[in-house]
């Protein structure tokens, strides 16, 4: 063994044990805070406070520190904007515990505005980064990683100015603000004048981008309709526009016989149904295939409530249609509870064939009970949807087995992911809430019945659920203090946040069929109701990232600290040297050996030549 492989040895030894001793998160960060002071019920100036995290293995708690004491929606906040930073480096913070802390030298107003720094510190540890100390951001962090509006730019800007920041990171379309005096103000000119740096930033990437000088963002990249999504969705829609021009001929003779009978309401629900008739027709001619469904389907609807109206049945025959409906409905549910899912498009065909199955069900619900209540015409209302629920379900069954990248999704995966989704939107929830109590009504009853869908172990449907539920909030989120001339700017910006979305899993070899089939209607709305398109946008976000659930394969992984994998390790690599030494110092010793019997050999030679001389001379 050479003294060159000894030495060697030694060199990778110490190299490895540094790589295993240095891997994982950075353990911490810091950013300066920019906040307003505050004190009892009146605020003063800007302040700056101090943020730091420290990451550590754990089982994805989050704890926070603030001195002074904060409250409670600071904590909500900095808990959702860790949320939104573990997805947008794409890392599971499950095995991770999240300590943040934050300092300041006086009470600081409390709020959202700290999300988008506790995104960006948060990021940091994630991605081993390092940031710049210069740099501060005051911002909410919302679906989409947009940078959101807050309050007190100007005073915050005048604390930058004095405490060794150069650049300050504000919301775009911010820059102009309204002062107390009724003046206007451009931040950007105040900042030159104060020797700083004004930036507006709208996504966390271009925020990360100020912080640590290096680039996140990916070229923009046009969505790839998939083809069998196109066909799917193409028929899907021919079936359902089909069903309106045969629901609309037999209403045309219905009415020709009932002429004389035939209301204001009635004729005004007809053109209605027309409207959106002729709505799905040109959407169809766009190759708005969704949009041209959801509009036949609003169609049908009202077609088929004044079908029923203008047929007038009979008790008897109201519960016989019942019947019938239900008899389909537990038709098709037997079909998919016999479905296998293996890819997210058969996850995704389930849950929203399920939750149309279960709305149907429902709706037949509230037209018996108003059955009994003698009131037909709102349980006409009920079965007519009701049925178009059932129609639309069977058409979304079609998306059943069409191809796509393959996850291994069982009942431990799912029972995983709804658990995850649900304690993610009720924490979300709890967080508006504090601030804006009584407004999520509609966002409660589907956490409500997310969690009970848990319970009875429909965990597809508690994912789907949680997944709706949290879109409706971030709506509502990203509206607040929003002034109505900037809807449309928010708008344009959650529909391009989704298009990544869904561009960034085509990539993955996957495509969101109702996140694509939501942003595609979402465009479709924008012209004529902005805060329904804004909706549906948000549909789009969080329905097109149900993927980050779930894993192509779960890797086997050792569950030990680190510290036992340096001594195992170290360990290994010191016997072997061990070995290395034993193993030389036993080859010295031969080779000495060696010498030894080679020098004993040539004087045993030498001494037998001596007395071989000696004898010849006696001779003599």
């Amino acid at each position: 063994m050479s003294h060159t492989r000894t030495i060697t040895i030694i060199i990778m030894a110490f190299l490895f044990l540094s790589a295993i001793l240095t891997s994982g998160v950075r353990n911490q960060a810091h950013v300066k805070l920019l906040a307003v002071t505050e004190s009892g019920n009146k605020t003063y100036g800007g302040s700056i406070a101090n943020l730091y995290i420290d990451v550590k293995e754990g089982t994805g708690r989050v704890f926070i520190d603030t001195l002074p004491a904060s409250k409670l929606d600071t904590q909500m906040s900095t808990r959702l904007a860790r949320s939104i930073a573990c997805k947008y480096v794409d890392v599971d913070c499950s095995a991770l515990d999240f300590f943040y802390t934050i300092r300041a030298n006086s009470a600081i107003v409390g709020g959202p505005s700290a999300g988008a720094a506790v995104a960006v510190v948060t990021v940091a540890v994630l991605k081993n980064l390092e940031l710049r100390e210069d740099v501060a951001i005051t911002g909410t962090i919302s679906s989409g990683n947009l940078i959101g509006p807050v309050g007190g730019l100007k005073d915050k800007i005048d604390a930058a100015a004095t405490n060794g920041i150069t650049t300050v990171l504000i919301p775009i379309g911010e820059r102009s603000q309204k002062l107390e005096e009724n003046e206007t103000i451009d931040l950007v000119e105040y900042g030159k004048i104060m020797n700083l740096t004004i930036i507006e930033v709208g996504t966390l990437d271009k925020v990360m981008q100020q912080f640590t000088g290096r680039s996140f963002e990916k070229p923009e990249k046009d969505i790839v309709i998939n083809p069998w999504y196109r066909d799917t969705m193409e028929m899907l829609a021919d079936q359902l526009c089909n069903r309106s021009n045969v629901l609309q001929a037999t209403m045309n003779k219905n009415m020709l016989k009932n002429n004389k009978n035939i209301s204001e309401q009635v004729l005004a629900d007809v053109t209605v149904a027309q409207n959106l008739t002729k709505q799905g027709g040109e959407a169809s001619d766009r190759g708005d295939h969704y949009s041209s469904a959801s509009y036949c389907f609003g169609a049908n609807v009202v077609y088929g409530r004044v079908l029923l109206q203008l047929e007038d049945p009979t008790i008897r025959e109201f519960r016989q249609k019942i019947n019938q409906t239900k008899a389909s409905i537990l038709t098709l549910n037997k079909a998919i509870a016999e479905k296998e899912i293996v890819t997210i498009t058969d996850l995704e065909a389930y849950m929203v064939v399920k939750d149309r199955l279960i709305e149907a069900n429902e709706h037949l619900g509230l037209g018996e009970e108003n059955l009994k209540k003698h009131d037909e015409d709102a349980a006409i209302m009920e079965l007519a949807y009701a049925n178009e629920r059932l129609h639309s379900a069977l058409s979304w069954n079609e998306f059943f087995g069409k191809e796509g990248k393959h996850f291994r999704i069982n009942k431990d995966d799912l029972a995983e992911s709804c658990t995850s989704k649900l304690s993610e939107a009720q924490e979300f929830y709890q967080y508006i809430d504090l601030i804006f109590p009584q407004i999520l009504t509609e966002a409660q009853e589907q956490l409500e019945k997310a969690a009970i869908d848990k319970e009875r172990g429909n965990y597809e449907l508690c994912l789907y659920k949680a997944t709706i539920a949290k879109a409706q909030m971030s709506m509502i989120a990203s509206l607040l203090g929003l002034p109505e001339e900037k809807v449309d700017e928010l708008l344009t910006r959650k529909l391009a946040a989704a298009k990544r979305t869904i561009v960034e899993q085509q990539e993955k070899d996957m495509f969101p069929i109702l996140g694509y089939s939501y942003y595609e209607y979402a465009n479709s709305l924008r012209p004529h109701n902005k805060y329904s398109a804004l909706l549906y946008a948000e549909y789009a976000l969080e329905l097109s990232n149900l993927d980050v659930y779930f894993k192509t394969k779960k890797a086997f992984r050792f569950n030990v600290p680190r510290e036992w994998w340096v001594i195992f390790i170290g360990g290994i690599i010191v016997g072997f040297m061990i070995n290395d030494i034993v193993r030389m110092v036993a080859k010295r010793k031969e080779e000495k050996m060696s010498r030894i019997s080679k020098t004993l050999e040539i004087k045993k030679r030498v001494q037998a030549r001596k007395n071989s001389l000696r004898r010849k001379r006696k001779r003599r």
